[in-house]
């Protein structure tokens, strides 16, 4: 795992992952927090800068392949997505309190994101239905509703614009990032050119930054002012799927 300044500078933060899936931050508890497929692990560690701690087990039972993770800061939670128990889960970021919110009709889910404003949680799901799905955060049934159900393939990332209310996510088949709202609306390709196989993705002041499986980069684009290409950050052998770093990305 690694932090990328903006001078490209790489400063490896934790090394020796098994199988690093997903990736989330939280910064208010200098926490980073990830999943592990092969340790079938979500673990977290404190890092503020410049020191890193100790690695901290949330959880470490009843998972086989969690492949998304996110962290609700309003509340100390972690929620997650297990791609072979077909299942959307929460916790107490100190491993308390675990729930099963979700496990009809979800076939393979691949990434989550959560707009805890509003209390809105979105997942990814690539199974034989490819969708996008949004529900209550809180679990209830009544709330959850597909939000994008064609011209979708492997919907990989998903990431959020807090301050417009957007969504965006990526498709590793189709090759494309898209945008929508929140309910599904207004949607849009905003990329759908030199994407090779974009798989993580994460939005910050103004820009979207992703990972590509197939190139090994990372890349980024601004969203005011539109290029014609994909801005390259940086292409090593450490992106993505060594075991220095996980697939995922956050800003």
């Amino acid at each position: 795992m690694t932090n990328i300044s903006r001078s490209n500078k790489i400063n490896i933060i934790i090394k020796d992952l098994s199988e690093g899936a997903s990736l989330d931050f939280f910064y208010e508890r200098e926490l980073i927090c990830w999943s592990d497929s092969s340790l079938e692990m979500i673990q977290c560690i404190r890092y503020n800068g410049t020191h890193t701690g100790e690695k901290i087990t949330v959880v470490n039972s009843s998972l086989i392949s969690p492949d998304g993770l996110a962290c609700d800061w309003f509340t100390d939670k972690l929620y997650w997505t297990d791609g072979e128990k077909n299942r959307i889960e929460v916790t107490s970021i100190d491993g308390r309190n675990r729930k099963v919110l979700f496990w009809n009709d979800i076939y393979q889910p691949r990434a989550i994101a959560l707009a805890p404003m509003e209390g809105y949680l979105f997942w990814t799901d690539w199974g034989d239905v490819p969708k996008i799905e949004r529900a209550s955060m809180d679990g209830d049934p009544n709330t959850r509703e597909i939000i994008v159900s064609d011209d979708i393939f492997w919907p990989n990332g998903l990431t959020i614009d807090y301050e417009n209310r957007l969504v965006y996510w990526a498709d590793g088949r189709l090759h494309f990032i898209a945008v929508m709202d929140y309910h599904g609306g207004n949607r849009r390709r905003l990329i759908n050119r030199d994407l090779d196989y974009p798989f993580a993705i994460t939005f910050f002041d103004n820009r979207l930054y992703w990972t590509d499986w197939k190139t090994w980069c990372i890349h980024s684009y601004d969203i005011n002012q539109p290029q014609s290409h994909p801005r390259e950050l940086f292409h090593g052998e450490y992106i993505p799927g060594s075991k220095y770093i996980v697939y995922s990305i956050t800003t």
